[in-house]
């Protein structure tokens, strides 16, 4: 049986709090253990992606590439995976002092203008909760979480005058420039594509997500059970049928 063990990125998910006194997990920390569960056992995984995350994932380099020149420092991105007795964690990019890892950065790509503005506006706790668990697995007592607003990739580009289309409009070069124009910012100055927040380690946080781990570890073990049983189908009750 492999040992549960939290990935930075989803550990927000993981300490969103109960409804229900009776759940000492809650509904949104389940649905992640479960998919948890369901990759250990059985090498499955959910299929999590959308235009927002392929997005992301496109421009990784090229937002980096801007927070460097915002910064006017050179950042190279973090190749190595770190992980403990209850985290695990890919943290994008470094800030040193000498040998030691000074403030944890991560980047995140707004899909536009208007969900950068959105940014601006308050600190996402789920990001908050991966930078925490950042500098806990890296021992840096400083993070950054960094908004930066890229160009969208061509082909999602395209695919969103298909989708303006298929919704009734009419293909021509003025909706292609329109659309284009929605989703490329080079015209922006840098200092205007990119807010930060800055923020200090908080050890209590890892404390409280261990104990909420171990929880999770409990429910982990009691569904490998449950699939081990000889027929688990039968332990569900039903109704009488007539």
């Amino acid at each position: 049986m492999k040992l549960f063990k939290a990935r930075a990125s989803r550990c927000g998910d993981a300490m969103t709090g109960s409804k229900e006194k009776s759940d000492p997990l809650g509904a949104t920390c389940r649905t992640y253990l479960e998919a948890a569960y369901i990759a250990a056992r059985w090498g499955r995984h959910k299929d999590f992606t959308n235009k927002y995350i392929d997005k992301g994932l496109g421009v990784e380099e090229d937002a980096i590439t801007l927070y460097s020149r915002y910064m006017k420092m050179y950042f190279t991105k973090n190749q190595d995976d770190f992980e403990d007795d209850y985290f695990t964690g890919h943290p994008d990019l470094f800030r040193m002092d000498g040998a030691r890892v000074d403030e944890v950065i991560d980047i995140k790509s707004s899909w536009d203008l208007h969900t950068f503005y959105k940014s601006r506006k308050d600190l996402n706790q789920k990001y908050w909760w991966q930078l925490q668990v950042y500098m806990h697995l890296v021992g840096a007592k400083k993070a950054r979480l960094v908004y930066c607003l890229i160009d969208t990739p061509q082909k999602l580009i395209d695919q969103a005058v298909r989708y303006a289309v298929n919704d009734g409009a009419t293909m021509s070069e003025e909706l292609i420039e329109v659309v284009r124009k929605n989703m490329t910012f080079n015209d922006m100055p840098i200092r205007n594509r990119v807010v930060e927040y800055q923020f200090e380690f908080e050890p209590k946080c890892i404390v409280d997500a261990r104990t909420k781990i171990d929880l999770m570890r409990k429910a982990f073990v009691e569904m490998w059970e449950f699939d081990d049983d000889e027929i688990p189908g039968l332990r569900r009750s039903v109704g009488m049928v007539e």
